[in-house]
């Protein structure tokens, strides 16, 4: 019996032809382990290529899917331990354009570029039904083991050439039983239809049958000098839950740069560290038939193994923790995201949002965050200067930045070992408005900062800012103004690829609402600028009031309130794009009693300020703003991304039990998004 202790990689393939074309490939084949994880149901095959001993999982028939391959991966790391880094290798949809010339039988492996991690979730439901593409989540890379594994590859067939029909032939040649189903089909087979020419005739004929190669009805494309070698190309993979067979989602999906379309990937990106390979089977068209499944399954099986030969058999050890360290921690898979209608929604909490009174150290909090089932973080310069104090015995200077990012580059360590997600950096305030005339001086002070700022998320790996509307006296009311220095802070953190969440903050001077920081988020213009929305922030605006007796918005009736309320969301579900959404962050408001005077204390400041900063328990649990309202517009926008608890609870005590208090705030998530469903 094998031991499963001694099996690094997992493989996952979503239909049996991929699962057959996986185990062709297999070196050596090795027997089952005695005992597997008691609640695994999964099916495997384990064996040899090359130097790796590898366990290759298929998704249960007729189970396809996010939540399916997540479930699958969540089983086979708790039955194999030592699983490091997995591969989702099988067919997918072929995106081709203009600029990438994708055919039948190529293979596809999603990477990093131009603003994603290799794959991207779309909602093409939401495309079917009004033809616009709307991204669902921004999602995590592939493993650095992968990536410089990659980067051998690519170089090795950039000089050789590569010989992927030549190893899928050598494999039939041994298992001739294949040859029928997966050689690669005559080229003449390969037909790209004109985007607005429909399949012919019912699913059971053939394109060859029914749509013929009538040259006004194809896409014209130069013949390639050896047609029987599948091209490799690098770059963006779409995901979705929906199957498309709609060539003008197609194209737009082209458009936005991806070469592939599946259905699994998104399910497994950020909760289990994988590379997505794909053999292109069809053209996500009406045209769509089984004629090239095999030899694509293939192709994609085969660069797999090949590349493979460029992982060291010592990445064991040099990978930090196992799958199961970052994926399940018994059944914490099962927590970590949460599924809203076929979408993997996941989930962060701030690590300010610890209660002040509860004393812990940041790593301690942190691990009691993963435990509780969260995938991410967002870090705070406050946090960071308080373990400096912890690692250097004396608290960094808020602008020795030189200080600061070396502990945020030793928290980014404890965060790897967790597998937590450092997803933003904050909260980066009073930054836009200052006069250059007037106010000089603030304003370069504010540049300087946000340069410094810069270096300390290079350390730590955050490629996300948030930034907090001003709520400095003295700055412009000019909107041109405010889009103009965010449009300037963008292009600086642009060029480490970084963007900024821009947040209404309800005590702003000029833009306390979601309507007014996404009209200086559209003055920007910039693509790497879009918001944080906050379910207090709006409802504790536009809905709760400190000030007042009833703890509401001054409003000549009850309904009169209702119906602004209701007016603003139904606004905010129809005109802010999902993509533009980078984060929402989740929070309630406890009703004064008595009232927050209506003026600025010593301080300077202002009472919806102060409600904010002591006020805000964890939805479901004392407070009154109608949370569940927010969440359910900004979900109506097709957003899919990340969900963060970001609470403020003075009246929390020391005698708190933090780990039920992170596990509390994660079912206080749940229990909002059970009320979406």
């Amino acid at each position: 019996m094998s031991d499963p202790r001694n099996y690094a990689i997992g493989w996952i393939c979503a239909i049996q032809t991929e699962y057959v074309a996986a185990k062709a490939f297999l070196d050596e084949k090795h027997p089952l382990p005695e005992f597997v994880s008691k609640r695994d149901p999964n099916t495997y095959t384990l064996g040899r290529m090359g130097s790796h001993n590898v366990v290759i999982v298929v998704l249960p028939k007729g189970q396809y899917g996010l939540s399916s391959a997540t479930t699958v991966a969540a089983d086979m790391c708790n039955s194999f331990p030592n699983i490091r880094v997995g591969l989702m290798v099988g067919i997918g949809g072929g995106v081709p354009s203009r600029k990438q010339d994708v055919r039948l039988g190529d293979v596809v492996v999603g990477v990093p570029g131009h603003g994603h991690g290799g794959v991207r979730q779309y909602s093409l439901l939401t495309a079917l039904e009004d033809k616009t593409l709307k991204t669902v989540c921004h999602l995590n890379g592939p493993p650095q083991t992968f990536l410089r594994a990659i980067s051998g590859l690519s170089a090795e067939h950039d000089i050789q050439g590569h010989t992927l029909d030549r190893s899928i032939n050598a494999v039939l040649d041994k298992l001739p039983s294949l040859r029928n189903d997966c050689q690669r089909p005559q080229s003449s087979l390969d037909r790209l239809y004109l985007s607005d020419y429909i399949h012919v005739g019912d699913k059971s004929s053939t394109c060859a049958q029914s749509c013929g190669d009538t040259p006004s009805n194809l896409i014209t494309r130069t013949p390639r000098d050896d047609e029987d070698e599948p091209s490799i190309h690098y770059g963006l993979i779409a995901s979705d839950t929906t199957l498309c067979k709609d060539s003008r989602i197609r194209d737009k999906l082209a458009a936005d740069g991806a070469l592939c379309i599946e259905m699994e990937a998104a399910g497994l990106m950020n909760y289990f560290p994988c590379l997505v390979v794909r053999g292109v089977a069809d053209y996500a068209d009406t045209h769509k038939n089984d004629q090239w499944h095999g030899y694509a399954a293939m192709a994609a099986a085969a660069y797999a193994k090949d590349l493979l030969r460029h992982v060291p058999s010592t990445m064991k050890q040099q990978e930090r923790g196992s799958c199961k360290d970052s994926v399940t921690k018994s059944s914490k898979t099962v927590k970590m995201v949460i599924p809203y209608k076929g979408a993997q929604i996941p989930i962060s909490f701030a690590s300010c949002s610890i209660p002040m009174k509860i004393k812990a150290s940041l790593p301690d909090k942190l691990k009691s965050i993963r435990n509780a089932g969260f995938d991410g973080i967002e870090l705070s310069m406050p946090d960071i200067i308080s373990y400096g104090e912890l690692l250097n015995g004396s608290s960094p200077v808020e602008d020795d930045y030189d200080t600061l990012a070396d502990v945020a580059k030793q928290i980014k360590s404890v965060t790897d070992e967790l597998g937590l997600k450092i997803m933003m950096l904050q909260p980066f305030a009073n930054f836009e408005g200052w006069n250059k005339d007037t106010h000089g001086k603030q304003r370069q002070q504010a540049f300087d900062k946000a340069k410094g700022w810069i270096k300390v998320m290079e350390a730590a790996g955050i490629t996300l800012l948030q930034v907090g509307s001003s709520d400095s006296e003295g700055i412009s009311s000019s909107f041109d103004d405010l889009a103009s220095d965010l449009a300037e802070l963008a292009d600086l953190l642009a060029e480490k690829n970084f963007s900024i969440a821009y947040e209404n903050w309800c005590w702003a001077t000029h833009a306390p609402t979601w309507k007014t920081v996404w009209q200086i988020v559209q003055k920007a213009d910039r693509p790497n600028i879009g918001l944080c929305l906050d379910t207090f922030q709006t409802a504790g605006y536009e809905w709760g009031d400190p000030t007042t007796n009833d703890g509401l918005t001054p409003a000549s009736s009850s309904d009169e309130r209702q119906k602004r309320w209701e007016a603003s969301l139904h606004e905010l579900a129809a005109t802010v794009p999902a993509e533009k959404i980078y984060l929402l962050q989740i929070s309630d408001a406890y009703k004064m009693d008595p009232p927050i005077e209506d003026v600025k204390d010593e301080q300077g400041s202002r009472p919806r300020a102060r409600w904010s900063h002591d006020y805000r328990p964890l939805p479901c649990d004392g407070g009154y703003l109608p949370v569940q309202d927010m969440m359910a517009a900004v979900l109506k926008t097709g957003f899919r991304s990340w969900l963060s608890v970001e609470v403020f609870d003075g009246l929390e005590g020391e005698n708190t039990d933090m780990n039920e208090y992170t596990q509390m705030a994660f079912e206080s998530v749940k229990k909002l998004i059970d009320f979406n469903v």
